[in-house]
């Protein structure tokens, strides 16, 4: 009788225990927004971000950035990206909740000016543009830092691959096969 009492209660402790773990990973905050700063000091280009964490290893989310014409785009490039979106799928490899270091899929659609390269200076010609939309899909790895009072920093670097625009690659247009994007994004997880 004291070996049957004594397993119930150890049944009821564990199940007690369970509960209040669960209890507890459910009250873990499930969404992120936050500004790449780095794009908005460096290249004058607003990067808004969402993220919605699955669990403690996976999330999910979004991209959507803006810039007006920049001439030093132009200079560098020959192409600017005007609008961008894109989704992602990240994996974090640390034992706490969605932070630490990660590797990210992601597939982007991108809107913005081509730039006409002259054949002779190879200068692109800033009078001589073409809009386009492109798709992209890449992947990134990067590192976030949260805080008790869930701030996060977030550091990045991603490359995609353009797998298709809307210029006919047979004009001098310039859209570059693969794009690299570092970032650091600031943010608050609630």
């Amino acid at each position: 009788m004291k070996r049957i009492t004594l397993l119930t209660l150890c049944l009821i402790a564990s199940v007690s225990t369970f509960a209040q773990k669960t209890e507890v990973e459910e009250k873990e905050p499930k969404h992120e927004v936050g500004i790449d700063v780095l794009d908005l000091i460096g290249l004058k280009k607003y990067e808004f971000s969402y993220d919605y964490l699955l669990n403690d290893s996976e999330s999910i989310g979004t991209q959507i950035s803006f810039s007006s014409e920049n001439e030093d785009f132009i200079d560098n490039e020959g192409f600017q990206e005007n609008f961008t979106m894109s989704v992602n799928y990240k994996h974090y490899f640390s034992k706490k909740y969605a932070q630490g270091f990660y590797v990210e899929g992601l597939a982007k659609y991108s809107n913005g000016k081509a730039y006409l390269e002259d054949s002779t200076t190879f200068d692109f010609l800033i009078n001589d543009s073409k809009s386009y939309n492109g798709i992209d899909a890449g992947f990134g790895i990067g590192y976030k830092f949260v805080s008790k009072r869930n701030f996060f920093i977030d550091a990045n670097i991603d490359i995609s691959r353009n797998l298709h625009n809307s210029l006919n690659s047979n004009d001098n247009y310039n859209i570059p096969k693969a794009i690299s994007n570092l970032g650091i994004t600031i943010g608050k997880r609630f």
